[in-house]
């Protein structure tokens, strides 16, 4: 979640009236979005829009994690589609936390509430 919160502030540099001239905007513009490319590339399995660990060997699948991506307009495209997708199956599906507790439909799953 770190990553995607210094998406933003360099992802409204160009809009926000900050940058001093074109290419200003143009440098925060490429910023954002080698960062952006990053995080997906990292965090998103492109096959299935479902949220990773870095390291990839862990799905993370918490509510917030497809929220940031798209709120922050991170994920673009069909892999956009795909986490959104996702996202709208997280509330009403059994879930299991990260601990490995099985949750039932309808549970809060931030990734932020712990045991």
């Amino acid at each position: 979640m770190g990553r995607l919160l210094h998406i933003r502030p360099v992802a409204h540099e160009p809009h926000g009236g900050r940058a001093r001239n074109e290419e200003d905007s143009a440098y925060y513009a490429r910023l954002r979005n080698e960062r952006a490319e990053f995080f997906c590339r990292t965090y998103i399995d492109p096959e299935t829009g479902a949220t990773r660990s870095a390291d990839g060997k862990r799905t993370v699948d918490t509510q917030t994690s497809y929220v940031l991506p798209l709120v922050f307009d991170i994920a673009a495209g069909d892999l956009r589609k795909k986490v959104a997708e996702r996202l709208a199956n997280t509330p009403t599906r059994a879930n299991k936390a990260d601990n490995g507790t099985a949750c039932p439909p309808y549970s809060l799953m931030t990734g932020f509430i712990g045991p």
